[in-house]
């Protein structure tokens, strides 16, 4: 599957990190086909980059409203790829219980991280940490009352906690089951649950 390469402006340059970062151009056109399920909306989401311009680390973000979920079971019905399939209906299940317009019945709209990711080979050098406080930022520059992240990983949780956000909800991929009552994820420890995580923005 072809994608066009998306437009990005950078943002910034963190020497002692070895990399700099930048934003997704808002003149980004929306990705077509399996993808277009976790499209980011343009101008909300972030690369990180070496000195050399790869690519080692990103962090695509969303904007979600009260009504989505029906649209996010529609995907996963319609999805044709097996894995991604497993991936989606396990978000779908977070969104549901999660219930974070419940929760916060005056919030309207949110900026999420959907998908926090780090190469193995650049770790421990705090780009996740530096991805994501970036995404909090531009939660505050385009008025959203609430951020959110939804952590799979063990590290990922606990570079979102260092940054004072409120734990809300976890499933245990132990709970997350087949039809038959197995689990549809087994994840090395210590990734052992998925864990939503939120801050609310003042205005």
């Amino acid at each position: 599957m072809y994608m066009k390469k998306p437009r990005l402006d950078r943002v910034s340059n963190e020497s002692e990190l070895g990399v700099w970062f930048e934003r997704e151009s808002k003149s980004q056109q929306p990705a077509s086909g399996a993808e277009d399920a976790l499209n980011p909306l343009a101008g909300l989401s972030l690369g990180a980059f070496s000195s050399s311009g790869k690519l080692v680390g990103v962090s695509l973000n969303g904007s979600n409203e009260p009504g989505h979920i029906p649209e996010m079971e529609a995907k996963v019905v319609n999805c044709t790829n097996s894995k991604f399939q497993k991936i989606l209906n396990l978000l779908t299940c977070v969104e549901k219980e999660a219930d974070v317009f419940t929760r916060f019945p005056d919030v309207h709209k949110i900026l999420e991280v959907r998908i926090l990711a780090v190469d193995e080979a650049w770790g421990g050098r705090g780009i996740g940490t530096k991805l994501l406080d970036m995404s909090r930022q531009i939660a505050i520059q385009n008025g959203f009352p609430l951020f959110r992240v939804d952590c799979t990983s063990h590290y990922s949780a606990r570079a979102v906690a260092k940054l004072g956000l409120s734990c809300i909800y976890t499933l245990l991929y132990k709970d997350h089951k087949n039809q038959d009552g197995s689990p549809v994820f087994n994840p090395a420890h210590p990734h052992n649950e998925v864990k939503t995580y939120v801050e609310r923005i003042q205005a």
